[in-house]
C-alpha cells in the first residue's frame, strides 16, 4: 500500500506540473517540478520505482519543464 501510495502521488504532481506549464507562470513551474522530482527520488529511493524508471520520470518532467520556457 505504501508503494501505491508513492506512485499515486507522483502521478499526482505530474499533473499539477502540467497545470503550472498551463498556467504560465515560471515560479510555479520550478517549484513544482522541484517537488516532483524529490517525489520521484523518495519513491525510488523506498523501492517504489525502479531507478531507471525514475530517471525516465525525471527526463519526462524535463522535458515538460522546457517546454514552458520556449
Amino acid at each position: 500500500m505504501e508503494n501505491r501510495r508513492r506512485t499515486s502521488t507522483v502521478k499526482t504532481y505530474f499533473r499539477r506540473l502540467q497545470q503550472a506549464v498551463a498556467g504560465g507562470d515560471a515560479d510555479a513551474v520550478e517549484a513544482e517540478h522541484r517537488a516532483l522530482v524529490s517525489k520521484i527520488d523518495k519513491a525510488a529511493e523506498h523501492g517504489a520505482l525502479h531507478r531507471n524508471n525514475a530517471a525516465r520520470k525525471k527526463a519526462r518532467a524535463a522535458r515538460i519543464r522546457a517546454r514552458a520556457s520556449s
